[in-house]
């Protein structure tokens, strides 16, 4: 995508600056309770040039996670979760050309 700018008779044009290699980490990672026992809302930052976001959970400890889910969004609803246990999540961002960024903050919370 290029833009075009006019003044004083003269184009002006400017090339998009390339997503950095690797992206920033996630920050403001947190979880909330919805209302309903089985689910924790994930909630972040965005990333500058971060086109989606891998997902990664832990329902044992802060140290074994797995693959989750990806989304587009800063804002995602886990469910299908026990009552009573405490779940962990961190984030990665993916650029474009599937550039990553590093993990953000761990965050922890009881599914109640």
């Amino acid at each position: 995508m290029q833009l075009y700018f006019e003044t004083s008779g003269f184009s002006i044009r400017r090339t998009p600056q390339p997503a950095p290699d690797p992206l920033d980490a996630i920050k403001n990672t947190r979880l909330v309770l919805t209302g309903d026992e089985t689910e924790l809302r994930l909630l972040f930052d965005p990333v500058p040039y971060a086109k989606s976001y891998e997902i990664y959970l832990s329902p044992d400890d802060d140290q074994h996670f797995t693959f989750y889910s990806t989304t587009s969004a800063q804002r995602f609803l886990l469910r299908g979760l026990i009552p009573g246990k405490r779940y962990f999540v961190k984030v990665k961002p993916v650029g474009p050309k599937g550039i990553k960024g590093g993990f953000g903050e761990i965050a922890s919370r009881i599914a109640a």
